[in-house]
């Protein structure tokens, strides 16, 4: 992007009665209205998932940005958010999220990885789409690669930060011992009843 290597981009094709219809649009972190700057080896659009986040009936797009820099903290990574509308597609307006974004668990170190991979799903029962993001290379009680996953939970407004949850596994409930394990370093979902 703008000679930016590897900084990452994603390509939206839309239907129409159940085919592509011609054109495309294109977002990256140089479009108007997407947070952050293109860097190098951001990746952004590595991993994808859409659900309905705001609970609009339109579905929005997660895109992982693992290679983003937060803080000082290189490729501690980060997710975006754009979200869709009805007569436009896929609005150029996004909410980022990554560890350390207000009231999201964890602290953004150097090479987690927060968004390698991202899924979309109810997790809560309240029919109402949430967010999944893997940090891979997150620490956790010593051990570098332990990993860990996010859940920010949706309602009518969008994305909530509170209350987020991070998973390990030296979490309550969790199976399996600490160890460099990468937990997360793929998640999957299932969509919302009714």
């Amino acid at each position: 992007v703008d000679g930016v290597a590897d900084a990452g981009a994603v390509n939206v094709l839309y239907s129409s009665r159940g085919r592509l219809r011609g054109g495309d649009e294109i977002f990256h972190q140089d479009s108007r209205g997407i947070k952050a700057s293109p860097g190098r080896g951001d990746r952004f659009g590595i991993a994808l998932a859409a659900g309905d986040f705001n609970g609009d009936r339109e579905h929005d797009l997660a895109v992982g940005i693992p290679g983003e820099d937060v803080r000082g903290e290189d490729d501690a990574g980060a997710v975006s958010v754009l979200y869709g509308t009805e007569s436009n597609g896929i609005s150029s307006r996004d909410d980022l999220w990554h560890q350390g974004s207000a009231g999201i668990d964890g602290i953004p170190q150097a090479f987690d990885l927060f968004g390698l991979d991202v899924a979309a799903g109810d997790f809560d029962g309240d029919r109402r789409w949430d967010l999944v993001a893997s940090a891979p290379h997150d620490s956790v009680q010593g051990f570098t690669d332990a990993g860990a996953v996010n859940v920010i939970y949706g309602h009518g407004g969008g994305l909530r930060e509170d209350p987020d949850e991070l998973w390990t596994q030296g979490t309550r409930g969790i199976k399996g011992a600490v160890g460099n394990d990468r937990f997360g370093l793929a998640v999957g979902s299932g969509a919302p009843g009714g």
